[in-house]
């Protein structure tokens, strides 16, 4: 459907205030800029800022909605005969490649991570998202699994799946804090280098090879779990 004029002045007027806000934020840390600061400098009214978003951490987190939608997301549009897993790990793979930000392995997301680790508000409100996010995932593998209520399977699916995407993702925060370059993060080097955030994932996923015959990893061992339940989440 074709996006109206009233429709296009309200999308752009919250991108402006957001854009201006994440400007601020930057620049002086989220705790020391406030709300009618935003508002003056994206020339608008506080109430306007407010009628956009409902509270000051929403301005940094404008993106929440799509965040947790992602991983229902990437669940429901895997590729047929696609486990989960898989999925999963090619959306990251993706993300790496394309430095997207749904995965903070984007230009400039050191600098996002700073401002929420120098704001216990904001730390907060990103712990929130990560369990929205859990929540969310599980609810759809619940869906397809047919679960029953106290079946705890599409909760620790989730759980894994989720921990071990934001694990590697942190892993690759630090990387780029560091002050490593990008060559040494993204997939090229992980022949090289074992310690980067794709090989870990496949290591993470993949049987051990160190001696222990058919010994699964512990990440793969949650998921087999839901093997039994008609979800194709651990052939990977």
């Amino acid at each position: 459907m074709t996006e109206g004029l009233r429709e296009r002045k309200k999308r752009e007027t919250r991108e402006r205030i957001s854009d201006v806000a994440t400007g601020l934020f930057m620049a002086r840390g989220f705790d020391n800029v406030t709300v009618a600061e935003v508002a003056r400098a994206a020339d608008v009214s506080v109430n306007t800022v407010f009628n956009y978003f409902s509270t000051k951490e929403d301005l940094f987190a404008d993106r929440q909605d799509a965040v947790v939608e992602l991983p229902p997301t990437v669940l429901r549009e895997r590729r047929p005969g696609e486990s989960a897993v898989r999925a999963f790990l090619r959306d990251y793979l993706d993300a790496i490649d394309t430095r997207h930000w749904r995965h903070g392995l984007n230009e400039g997301a050191d600098v996002f991570a700073k401002i929420v680790a120098d704001s216990p508000a904001l730390t907060a409100r990103m712990r929130q998202v990560h369990v929205e996010r859990e929540e969310a995932l599980a609810r759809a593998l619940a869906d397809e699994l047919d679960a029953g209520a106290d079946d705890l399977t599409p909760r620790l699916v989730a759980a894994h799946l989720l921990g071990t995407t934001r694990i590697l993702s942190e892993r690759a925060m630090a990387m780029m804090t560091a002050g490593e370059g990008w060559e040494r993060i993204a997939p090229p080097c992980c022949a090289s280098r074992p310690s980067s955030p794709s090989a870990c994932w496949r290591r993470a996923w993949r049987p051990s090879a160190q001696g222990r015959g058919n010994d699964e990893s512990p990440a793969r061992q949650a998921v087999t779990c839901a093997a039994g339940l008609r979800m194709n989440v651990s052939n990977c």
